[in-house]
């Protein structure tokens, strides 16, 4: 509808005659090659230069993705004009035939500015790509020695997960990555755990987390706590923690003396501002998930990588 019918309903009523012998008399005509230099070379110049003199005078403008070939592109696409530019034509010119040039002159601006942007974007693309959004490449590799980890440091595909324990639907992705685990069993995908530590909630339960892995059972308070529901508070967690057999009076006097603390701040700084709401960021080999994850889409995933190594694919 807004790419065929409303486009053609406007050229219907814009009130040109399009003959073989008026197209042929219109660009012949000053007018028209005037309206189309006008439209086309006066806007692209106008506002690159314009928005150039503002990133340079002042810096704060700039954003990312916005640089000036992009600048460049958009200036080139607003060159399209229509239903103004037609009822100027219309207003400027007395003599019907110099408004049907000058008619024409705004249509042929518009094909050309399209194809100017569209080629303007192509080649910024190729030349100058954009960096991938933030947030969507690891900020940091998996470091076996700090990470915690699930499967052989050798397996090919390594999965991140960034966890916040406070996020009322932790259980469905702790679930899908049990239900991963023949992939880890196999050899082909192993797991490390991160921390996503927004809110205070989010906080005590990543550190109760550290302060179990120092006895061993990390894995039990982390799979109990996501079996958890609603809020939890330290002391809720202690009781969770007390149900496994850990020492809780050692795993308050860890998560009291802060020891854990720039570890758990320094993985939730990796996707700040990611996922405000503590929904799960997930990395697969570096690059971040969306949708829905869960065993299958895991799998896909990890199946596609395993063959772009040329890796045995799981059965």
């Amino acid at each position: 509808m807004n790419f065929l019918v409303v486009p053609l309903f406007a050229l219907a009523n814009a009130g040109i005659a399009l003959s073989g012998d008026a197209i042929a008399a219109a660009f012949r005509s000053d007018i028209t090659w005037g309206v189309i230099a006008g439209l086309v070379l006066g806007k692209l110049v106008g506002v690159t230069l314009g928005a150039a003199l503002v990133l340079r005078l002042v810096p704060s403008a700039r954003l990312p993705g916005v640089d000036l070939p992009r600048i460049a592109g958009v200036g080139a696409l607003s060159g399209m004009g229509f239903t103004i530019s037609l009822l100027v034509a219309s207003i400027a010119f007395e003599d019907e035939g110099s408004a049907d040039q000058a008619r024409v002159g705004v249509l042929t601006a518009s094909l050309v500015a399209l194809a100017l942007g569209a080629a303007i974007f192509a080649v910024a693309g190729r030349l100058r790509p954009l960096p991938p959004p933030i947030g969507e490449t690891l900020e940091r590799p998996p470091e076996d020695d700090r990470d915690h980890l699930v499967g052989s440091p050798d397996a090919p595909v390594a999965l991140v997960n960034y966890a916040d324990m406070s996020y009322p639907g932790r259980w469905r992705l702790t679930e899908a990555l049990k239900e991963a685990s023949d992939l880890v069993e196999q050899g082909h995908l192993r797991l490390y755990l991160r921390h996503k530590a927004y809110t205070p909630e989010a906080r005590t339960a990543a550190l109760a987390l550290e302060a179990a892995d120092r006895q061993g059972k990390i894995w039990e308070l982390h799979d109990a706590l996501a079996r958890c529901r609603g809020e939890f508070d330290e002391q809720a967690v202690c009781e969770v923690a007390g149900t496994l057999g850990l020492d809780v009076d050692a795993l308050r006097d860890r998560m009291a003396g802060g020891a854990d603390s720039f570890k758990v701040e320094d993985d939730s700084f990796d996707v700040e501002g990611l996922e405000p709401d503590g929904g799960p960021v997930v990395y697969l080999d570096g690059r971040r998930m969306h949708g829905l994850i869960n065993r299958w889409t895991i799998s896909e995933q990890v199946n596609r990588l395993l063959a772009e190594k040329g890796a045995t694919r799981p059965d």
